[in-house]
C-alpha cells in the first residue's frame, strides 16, 4: 500500500504547482488525508490542466445562426428514426410560466468565448452525469442526515458521535433498548421483522446478485433452470407504534452510503472533475458544484454548452432561483441525446431550450450537415454521452470504491480519473502519430508516383525525339535520290 501510494503521489506532484508537504513520518491515513487536502480540496477536485483543455472533438469553430429548411420542426433531433422526434411543443391547458420567462433570455452568444490560433471564436461542450457509487456513512436517524463515516467500515452502522444508537432498537421510531446479540428490542414483531430482513438481505450483497445474473446470462442451461423464490419482505403490523402512516418502515440495520459520484467531462471524453453527493442528485447541488468549479475568475473557461440528462430541471431551478446566473445567461444547457428521447414532448421548456440537436438552424453549433454518397446527412457535432461512457468505465472500480474509507475513496477516485486523462492523452497522441505517419507515407507515395511520371515523360520525350531524328534522316535520303 505504501509503495502504491508513493507512486501515485510521484505521478500527481509534477502536475500541480507548489510543493506538497506532510507530517514527519506520517501514517498511511495521515498521508492520504494530506494528499486529499493538497490535490483534491485545494484544486476543487479539478484534474491538472483540465479546464483549459481543447481538442477537435470537444472544441469547434463558432458557427452562427442560419435559416433552416422551410417547414422543418425545430424540436426534431438528428440521427433519430422517423417518428421519434415527438409531437407538439407545449400544453395550452397547462402553460409553463418558466417557459414564458425563458423567451426573454438571450440565445447564449457570450463574447468571452475562447479564440483559436487563427483568431476565430470557438465553442466547447462539457457533459455531466451521476454514477451510483459511494462509501459508507453513519445511518443515525437524525433530522439532518449525518455525513460522518462509521467507526468501522465493515460492520459499524454509526459514527463516534452517534454511537449511542447502537443501544437503541434499530427500527426507527422505537426507543427501547436492544436485546444482546440483536439489533432490535425484545418486541416479538420487531424480532420477526429483523429475522425476515436478515433472511432476505443479511447474507446477500448487490455484487453477489450481479455475479449470479452474469453467470446465468453466460450459461444458457443455468438460465433455463427455475429460480428459487426469495424470502418475503419484512413488514410490521399496522398497529405497531413504529409503523409510519405510509407503511414504509425505516431501520438502521446497516450503514448507509453516499448517493452518487457526479462526474464532469469534456465531450471528447477528457475528464474534468468528480465529486460525491451525499443524499440526492438534486438540481441545487449540481448548480452549487458548477459554481464551485467555475468561479468568476475563470469565467472564460466555462463551457459554452453543458449536456446533462436533467438539464431542463436544472435550467428551471436556475431561472427561478438565480435568473442572472452565468449558467443561464452564458451557457446553453441541453439534455443528452439518449435521455432527450424519453423526456415529455409537451414540456416546452425542454423542447425549445434543451434540445441537443435542433434542426431549425437555431443552434448551428450543435449539428453538422455533410454530404455522404451524394445525399445530405445531419449529425451531432458533439458527443453528449461522454459522461455516460466515463461512468460505464468507472463500473470496473465500483466494487473497490464501495468498500473504501472516506479518505481512501476521495484519493483513489481522483487518481483513477487522473490516469484516465493520461490514458486519453496517450491514445490521442498515438492516433495523431498514426495520422502523421499515414500522411507521410501518402506523401512519399505521391512523390514516388510523381518521379515515375516524370521519368516516364522523359522517356517518352526521348522516344519522340529519336523518331523525329529518324524521320529527318529518311527525308534527307529521299531528297538525295531525287
Amino acid at each position: 500500500m505504501v509503495r502504491v501510494l508513493g507512486e501515485s503521489l510521484r505521478e500527481l506532484a509534477p502536475e500541480t504547482a507548489g510543493v506538497f508537504y506532510t507530517l514527519f513520518d506520517p501514517t498511511i491515513k495521515e498521508l492520504v488525508i494530506a494528499a486529499n487536502q493538497w490535490f483534491v480540496t485545494s484544486q476543487r477536485g479539478i484534474l491538472p490542466g483540465a479546464l483549459a483543455h481543447t481538442c477537435k472533438d470537444c472544441t469547434h469553430t463558432k458557427r452562427y445562426r442560419a435559416n433552416g429548411p422551410p417547414g422543418q420542426q425545430g424540436h426534431a433531433v438528428a440521427e433519430q428514426p422517423d417518428g421519434a422526434e415527438g409531437i407538439g411543443l407545449g400544453n395550452p391547458e397547462n402553460p409553463d410560466p418558466v417557459a414564458d420567462l425563458l423567451h426573454n433570455l438571450p440565445n447564449v452568444q457570450r463574447p468571452e468565448t475562447l479564440v483559436n490560433g487563427d483568431g476565430e471564436r470557438v465553442v466547447r461542450m462539457a457533459v455531466m452525469d451521476g454514477k451510483e457509487a459511494g462509501h459508507a456513512l453513519c445511518n443515525a436517524p437524525t433530522e439532518v442526515p449525518c455525513r460522518s463515516p462509521p467507526l468501522d467500515f465493515k460492520q459499524a452502522r454509526f459514527c463516534d458521535e452517534h454511537s449511542a444508537y447502537n443501544q437503541t432498537c434499530g427500527i426507527v421510531g422505537c426507543h427501547y433498548p436492544v436485546v444482546q446479540g440483536s439489533k432490535v428490542c425484545a418486541r416479538p414483531t420487531h424480532q420477526e421483522f429483523y429475522q425476515k430482513w436478515k433472511a432476505r438481505f443479511g447474507r446477500t450483497s448487490v455484487y453477489a446478485v450481479s455475479r449470479a445474473k452474469e453467470r446465468r446470462t453466460l450459461n444458457p442451461q443455468a438460465a433455463a433452470l427455475p429460480q428459487a423464490p426469495l424470502p418475503p419482505m419484512p413488514t410490521l403490523p399496522a398497529d405497531d407504534p413504529a409503523t409510519p402512516a405510509d407503511g414504509n418502515v425505516q431501520h438502521t440495520f446497516q450503514a448507509t452510503r453516499t448517493h452518487c459520484i457526479q462526474t464532469l467531462t469534456w465531450a471528447c471524453g477528457y475528464p474534468i472533475a468528480a465529486t460525491k453527493f451525499y443524499v440526492s442528485e438534486s438540481e441545487s447541488q449540481c448548480a452549487n458544484w458548477l459554481r464551485h468549479l467555475f468561479p468568476d475568475d475563470v469565467s472564460y473557461l466555462r463551457p459554452d454548452y453543458l449536456a446533462y440528462d436533467r438539464a431542463c430541471f436544472l435550467l428551471r431551478h436556475l431561472v427561478t432561483q438565480t435568473p442572472n446566473s452565468p449558467w443561464v445567461q452564458d451557457v446553453r444547457l441541453i439534455v443528452d441525446a439518449w435521455h432527450y428521447i424519453g423526456h415529455c414532448v409537451s414540456d416546452i421548456l425542454c423542447r425549445s431550450r434543451c434540445n441537443p440537436a435542433p434542426t431549425d438552424g437555431s443552434q448551428p453549433d450543435l449539428i453538422i450537415n455533410e454530404e455522404v454518397d451524394g445525399r445530405q446527412v445531419t449529425r451531432r457535432a458533439f458527443n453528449t454521452e461522454a459522461a455516460e461512457q466515463l461512468n460505464s468505465w468507472l463500473d470496473g472500480y465500483k466494487g473497490t470504491l464501495n468498500r473504501m474509507t472516506d479518505y481512501n475513496f476521495d484519493f483513489v477516485l481522483y487518481c483513477i480519473l487522473f490516469l484516465r486523462a493520461k490514458d486519453w492523452e496517450h491514445r490521442k497522441g498515438e492516433q495523431e502519430r498514426q495520422r502523421l505517419r499515414g500522411a507521410a507515407i501518402r506523401e512519399e507515395r505521391e512523390a514516388r508516383r510523381a518521379e515515375r511520371a516524370v521519368g516516364e515523360e522523359a522517356e517518352e520525350g526521348e522516344e519522340r525525339e529519336d523518331e523525329e531524328n529518324q524521320a529527318d534522316v529518311r527525308d534527307g535520303m529521299d531528297l538525295d535520290e531525287d
